[in-house]
């Protein structure tokens, strides 16, 4: 396992206002910009997107993903069900991609659902996790600690405001399966 980046995202970030929730305008946009950091010029990119969700900013990231690769969007509440604390099978994808759902699961769960994730990327690839914070155990799963530097976003110094989110930060957890 090489982790390429774990860090907190920062107002300094890109955004992307194709997308209107106050964390999704720098997570989707981040997750893009490393798959074509990683993958360009790469010959259709298999991508597993494991909390797709079904309507706004899910949706738009979907069909974004849908330009880049052969994708299978999945979510625990369907409509293509995949809880990710159960197995999936093997190394099937060069993307795994889960944002912003790790950290609902209780910490036990957190490291299988972590376990299962990267169990699906193919040697080469790369998982991909965003995840609010406070609520992860992320550095211990990956023994490895999350760089903190510059302004954090949060709901109140977002592009898109939004103050019942203004205790929370939000971390890029980009790995290499070796």
């Amino acid at each position: 396992m090489e982790v390429k980046q774990f860090r907190y995202i920062t107002v300094e970030d890109s955004v992307d206002t194709d997308f209107v929730n106050w964390s999704r305008i720098y997570e989707y946009p981040l997750v893009l910009k490393t798959i074509h950091k990683y993958f360009k010029g790469f010959p259709t990119p298999t991508i597993h997107n494991t909390a797709w969700g079904w309507e706004g900013d899910h949706v738009t990231f979907r069909d974004k993903l849908n330009e880049i690769g052969v994708c299978t969007h999945t979510d625990v509440r369907g409509p293509v069900y995949y809880n990710i604390t159960e197995p999936w099978g093997g190394e099937l994808f060069d993307i795994v991609i889960n944002i912003s759902t790790l950290e609902e699961l209780s910490i036990e769960k957190q490291e299988v659902a972590f376990k299962n994730l990267y169990k699906q990327v193919k040697r080469g690839g790369l998982l991909l996790i965003t995840a609010d914070m406070p609520g992860l155990n992320l550095e211990k799963i990956v023994d490895k600690h999350c760089l903190k530097e510059g302004v954090l976003i949060n709901g109140n110094n977002s592009v898109i405001k939004n103050s019942e989110y203004g205790h929370l930060n939000v971390i890029f957890l980009c790995i290499r399966k070796v």
